[in-house]
């Protein structure tokens, strides 16, 4: 592809790679050991800084993302639009992405933040989204998956779903599991049935024939 700023000479000395991420003109590696490695154009430093301990990489037009393994985020580059400049209230993110001037981190409690350019509206999230499990960025456009199992176009985590029991503990709401047959549910009233149970199992007789608490024939 185009090769104006040496964006597709790949450095001969790289070490072993796990990502990779493009820029406009510039280009990003991470190395088996976590360390970001930039080439290409670097008028606005994208491709200068060089850091460890990274586990995710994104690249912007002209600027760049890089994920921490403790959940932080680190941004270098352009930053006239503050698409460099991370929330100081971010929190501990799982993944990020990088628009042509927006800068995109997916929280690990599933809340997206953006920031950055905003001439169209690309960091102005939906409200109240709350359970999002994957993040991308255009060059003006932000997209976000959001868990919705029962496919009612709400998300499973909106406090407008109204059912958000957990009872099972598996981070899936209990209808969900009813609905694609992780849970039985004999009485099909969308929750599981061993969380049903409740009180104390008594089984009299032969405990052989009742392991499940019911009375021996």
């Amino acid at each position: 592809g185009r090769n104006g700023a040496g964006q597709c000479t790949v450095p001969a000395n790289l070490p072993r790679s796990t990502a990779i991420a493009a820029g406009e003109d510039h280009s990003l590696v991470l190395d088996h050991q976590g360390v970001v490695h930039g080439f290409g154009a670097d008028n606005y430093g994208q491709s200068s800084l060089s850091i460890g301990g990274v586990t995710a990489i994104a690249a912007g037009s002209w600027h760049s993302l890089a994920l921490l393994h403790d959940g932080t985020v680190v941004a270098w580059g352009r930053n006239d639009d503050g698409q460099a400049t991370v929330p100081g209230n971010l929190g501990p993110c799982v993944a990020i992405a990088a628009g042509e001037r927006h800068s995109v981190a997916l929280r690990a409690d599933g809340t997206v933040a953006a920031w950055g350019g905003n001439h169209v509206g690309q960091t102005n999230l939906p409200a109240g989204l709350l359970s999002c499990t994957a993040i991308a960025a255009g060059a003006v456009t932000t997209l976000l998956v959001t868990r919705d199992c029962d496919a009612d176009g709400v998300d499973d985590y909106t406090a407008s779903a109204g059912r958000m029991v957990d009872c099972n503990l598996n981070s899936t709401p209990d209808h969900c599991d009813v609905l694609h047959g992780v849970a039985q549910d004999l009485n099909h009233d969308l929750r599981p049935d061993d969380c049903e149970l409740t009180g104390r199992v008594v089984c009299t007789g032969d405990v052989q024939r009742c392991p499940c608490g019911a009375p021996a024939d």
